[in-house]
C-alpha cells in the first residue's frame, strides 16, 4: 500500500502543480502594471519643474478611450502655472488663494490652484496599447511648471504629493518609491535630449486581483465537423440584469446557475438572422446549428463565438464573431486568444493581427483605425475570417497538421484584458465521429479529473 499511496500521491501532486501552474499563468497573463515616474528635472527658490511618465506595461491589456486620469493632492500649496503635453480637468481660480500674494505677476494665467488636480491626456484620447502590441506607443509623458507656498520656498524643499490616483476602474496603485537621483530623463517622448533629475520617485498601479476574477465576457464554440454550440457557464459573469441587455434572467438566476448559457449574441450573428455589421465584410456560414434560445443567459457584457467554418486540401478556415451587448461603445478594443495552432495562422481579414513576442501560441486581434476599432452600443459587433495552413509550419519546429479536431479551439480568452469564461472541456466540439468529447485532445485539465483524482487518491490511502 505504501508505494501505491506513494505513487497516486505523486501523481496528484503532478496534477495539482499543472493545474497551479494555468491559474498563475492566467492571473499573471490579466494583471501586469502601468508604471508611473516622477521626475523634478529643475528647482529655484520659488518654483519647480516635474516630469511624469506613465508606462502600460500589461501584456495583453490595452488602456482605452477616454484613458488614465492622473490625481494627486499638493503637499506644498503649489500652483499649476503651465502644463505641457496634457490638460488639467478641474480648473480653479487662483485670485483667491495665497497664490495671489506669493506670485502677483503669474496668478492670473496660472492652470490651476486645485488642491487635487485631476491630469488627462491630450494624445489619442488617454489609449495605451498593450506591451505585447506596441512597446513604443505604450508611454505617455507631461511636464508641468509649478509654483510653491511661501512657507515652502527653499530650492531643495520637494515634497512629494500625496494620494496618488491613475482614475482607470478596477486599478490600485502602490505607493511611490525613491529613485537615486541623477536618472536620464527625455524631454519629450522619442526625443534626444535629456534632463538629469533632480529627484525622483516611481510607482505602479495595477488591476485588483478581485477585478481580474470576474469573468465579462462568453466564448462559444462551433465545428464544421459537430452540429453543437458549445457555450460558457449560465451565468458565468453573473446573473444581474445591471451587466448588459443579455442577463435579464429575474426568477431563473438560481436555477441557471448550475446550467449551459444559451447561444449567445455572437453565435446568433453567424448563423441567425442577418446584423449590421461593422465589417464589410458580412461572413456566412453553409453550417447549420441549433441557435434556438435557452431559458439561461451567461450574463456577460460581451460575446464571442469562434467557429471553424471550413477545411479544405491545405487548411482550414475560422469565423470570428464579438458582439457588445452594452449600452456603451468598445473602443480600441483588443482581443487575445492562446491558439495551441498559432503557429499555423496565415492570414487575417478586416481586423489587424499582432502575434504576441512575449506570449509564445498567442494571438493578438485589434480593430482597423477608424474602421472598426470601436464597437458600437448594443446590437454593436465586429466579425472577421482568419485562414490557417496545416504546413505554414516547417517540419524541423512543428508537425502537418492531418486532423482539425478540438486542437484548432483556443485554450484561453481575454478581452481588454480580462480572462473570459470558456465552455466546459468536455463540451468543445470535436472531430471524432461527430461527438462532443474531452478524450480527443490533452490541451486542457478539467474539473471532474481533479476530483477524479482526488477520489482514487482517498481510496487508495484507506
Amino acid at each position: 500500500m505504501g508505494h501505491s499511496s506513494r505513487g497516486w500521491g505523486a501523481a496528484l501532486l503532478g496534477l495539482l502543480a499543472v493545474v497551479q501552474i494555468v491559474s498563475i499563468s492566467a492571473q499573471t497573463l490579466s494583471t501586469g502594471s502601468l508604471s508611473v515616474s516622477w521626475d523634478v528635472v529643475k528647482s529655484s527658490i520659488k518654483e519647480y519643474t516635474v516630469v511624469v511618465r506613465l508606462r502600460n506595461n500589461q501584456l495583453i491589456n490595452p488602456v482605452p478611450a477616454p484613458g488614465w486620469a492622473l490625481s494627486w493632492t499638493w503637499q506644498q500649496n503649489e500652483m499649476v502655472e503651465t502644463v505641457d503635453g496634457a490638460q488639467v480637468l478641474n480648473l480653479a481660480d487662483c485670485s483667491g488663494t495665497s497664490a495671489a500674494d506669493d506670485f502677483p505677476d503669474k496668478v492670473w494665467y496660472a492652470v490651476t490652484c486645485a488642491a487635487r488636480p485631476i491630469f488627462v491626456s491630450t494624445y489619442n484620447q488617454g489609449y495605451l496599447p498593450a506591451a505585447s502590441v506596441d512597446n513604443v506607443n505604450n508611454t505617455a509623458q507631461f511636464t508641468i511648471v509649478l509654483g510653491k507656498g511661501s512657507d515652502y520656498w527653499g530650492v531643495g524643499n520637494l515634497t512629494l504629493p500625496s494620494d496618488f490616483d491613475i482614475g482607470l476602474p478596477g486599478y490600485q496603485c502602490t505607493l511611490p518609491a525613491p529613485v537615486a537621483a541623477g536618472r536620464s530623463v527625455p524631454v519629450s517622448i522619442g526625443g534626444r535630449q535629456y534632463y538629469t533629475a533632480i529627484r525622483s520617485y516611481d510607482f505602479t498601479c495595477f488591476l485588483s486581483p478581485q477585478f481580474v476574477a470576474k469573468p465579462t465576457c462568453c466564448v462559444s464554440f462551433s465545428g464544421f465537423f459537430n452540429n453543437t454550440v458549445a457555450t460558457c457557464p449560465a451565468c458565468a459573469c453573473g446573473c444581474n440584469a445591471t451587466l448588459g441587455s443579455n442577463a435579464t434572467l429575474g426568477s431563473n438566476a438560481t436555477a441557471c446557475a448550475s446550467r449551459q448559457s444559451g447561444p449567445n449574441a455572437a453565435t446568433q450573428l453567424l448563423f441567425g438572422p442577418a446584423v449590421p455589421t461593422t465589417s464589410s465584410q458580412q461572413i456566412s456560414s453553409k453550417q447549420t446549428l441549433d441557435t434556438a434560445p435557452r431559458p439561461c443567459s451567461s450574463g456577460c457584457m460581451t460575446d464571442i463565438h469562434f467557429a471553424v467554418s471550413q477545411e479544405f486540401g491545405g487548411g482550414w478556415q475560422v469565423q470570428v464573431a464579438i458582439a457588445n451587448t452594452r449600452a456603451t461603445p468598445i473602443a480600441d478594443w483588443l482581443l487575445a486568444m492562446d491558439l495551441p495552432l498559432a503557429n499555423y495562422l496565415e492570414a487575417v481579414y478586416t481586423v489587424q493581427h499582432d502575434a504576441a513576442r512575449q506570449l509564445p501560441n498567442f494571438a493578438i486581434f485589434s480593430g482597423q483605425p477608424y474602421y472598426n476599432d470601436v464597437i458600437p452600443s448594443a446590437p454593436g459587433n465586429v466579425q472577421w475570417i482568419m485562414n490557417f495552413n496545416k504546413t505554414a509550419v516547417a517540419p524541423a519546429t512543428g508537425p502537418k497538421i492531418k486532423i482539425i479536431d478540438q486542437n484548432a479551439f483556443p485554450t484561453a480568452v481575454y478581452f481588454m484584458g480580462q480572462q473570459c469564461a470558456l465552455p466546459p472541456f468536455d463540451a468543445i466540439p470535436s472531430n471524432m465521429l461527430g461527438q462532443t468529447s474531452g478524450a480527443a485532445s490533452g490541451r486542457r485539465i478539467s474539473a471532474a479529473l481533479v476530483i477524479a483524482a482526488l477520489v482514487a487518491l482517498s481510496t487508495v490511502l484507506l
